[in-house]
């Protein structure tokens, strides 16, 4: 690991180089870089709702002001203020959710290099493995099984059972994404016996999720839909939101894939509401274009382009490039559809 806390340290002095540019370039006052000990902690406390290990399967409730808490935060680190490692994650997980990922990798390095300092392994082994999940976000799955094996060494090592069980299913959603089923099998299979014995349901419900998916890709659908099923009996009982949209969503997948396009209509709006509701626009967005695609094959072409163009807008605005050219690719051959119709007419 010692050419990474390198790497973080060059990157970590070039960007506080160029805040502490900003910094001498704006107009804010020597007053108000020095916040009081008092402001500082009202300020993160906002993020008190953000938890510092990033799940891929979470959306996040942010604070209403999360830009001008990013930047205020900035202005903390760059005037020398002390910020608890757990914060810089915190931090980081925000930035994910608000689609920086480069911004987001750069906060879990400080939060990895700050808890590493400071000798907390169980910390800094969250802040590497979050940083495995960037890469992961980015495409580059070789990249983030290292970092996602290191981390789960190292909570082998403390005895950190939480953070082993989360490592073991962020792995087995590498191998997913790689296409080795067995193996994503087997590490969610053992992420779930963990949080089983810990009695962490809300992490029994995302383990039951994958190991579904890895069933839908298996094309046992039956087997899939036992498991989403109870994935959702437990979102529900836990009052689990996000959670209980993921499992709309992925029920809704399994009806599609066995014919039943009204079932899965029905469940696809559930997990639109639910998402529309809690404030999570990646989801919505799917959503809506999981919906326009069941109108597609029920040969309700309008509908279907009303949906996927409003999915379209919501990609393009939270910035998911590579969701745009897909939806634009489904709303071109379904208008190529429509002509076609029009001109046999």
């Amino acid at each position: 690991m010692i050419g990474f806390l390198k790497y973080v340290a060059a990157k970590l002095v070039r960007w506080l180089r160029s805040l502490k540019r900003i910094s001498q370039t704006s107009p804010t006052s020597t007053d108000e870089l020095r916040l009081r000990k008092q402001e500082v902690t009202q300020l993160l406390s906002q993020l008190d709702m953000v938890p510092p290990v990033l799940d891929q399967q979470t959306a996040l409730g942010l604070p209403s002001t999360v830009e001008e808490l990013r930047s205020r935060i900035e202005y903390l680190i760059a005037s020398g203020q002390p910020i608890e490692p757990i914060y810089l994650l915190k931090l980081g997980v925000v930035e994910v959710t608000l689609g920086r990922y480069d911004q987001a990798e750069l906060y879990f390095q400080m939060g990895a290099q700050a808890a590493n300092k400071a000798g907390d392994k169980a910390t800094y082994a969250s802040g590497i493995a979050n940083i495995g999940l960037v890469y992961q976000a980015k495409g580059d799955l070789g990249e983030a099984l290292k970092y996602l094996r290191d981390a789960l060494v190292i909570h082998r090592e403390v005895d950190y059972r939480l953070g082993e069980a989360n490592q073991l299913g962020n792995i087995g959603l590498i191998y997913f994404d790689k296409g080795d089923l067995d193996a994503a099998l087997k590490h969610h299979r053992d992420a779930l016996a963990i949080n089983r014995e810990l009695g962490y349901r809300q992490g029994e419900a995302s383990n039951l999720g994958n190991i579904g998916n890895v069933y839908i890709q298996k094309g046992n659908l039956d087997e899939a839909l036992k498991h989403h099923e109870n994935a959702l009996e437990i979102d529900r009982e836990i009052g689990y939101r996000q959670g209980e949209a993921d499992d709309f969503g992925n029920i809704g997948l399994i009806y599609q894939d066995k014919g039943d396009l009204d079932a899965a209509l029905k469940y696809y709006k559930g997990a639109m509401e639910i998402d529309r509701e809690i404030g999570y626009r990646q989801g919505e967005a799917n959503q809506l274009g999981n919906i326009g695609l069941i109108y597609s094959d029920k040969g309700e072409l309008d509908e279907a382009l009303v949906h996927l163009r409003q999915a379209l807008e919501l990609f393009e605005d939270i910035g998911m490039p590579l969701q745009v050219e897909q939806t634009k690719r489904n709303i071109a051959e379904i208008e190529a559809e429509q002509k076609g119709g029009d001109s046999n007419k």
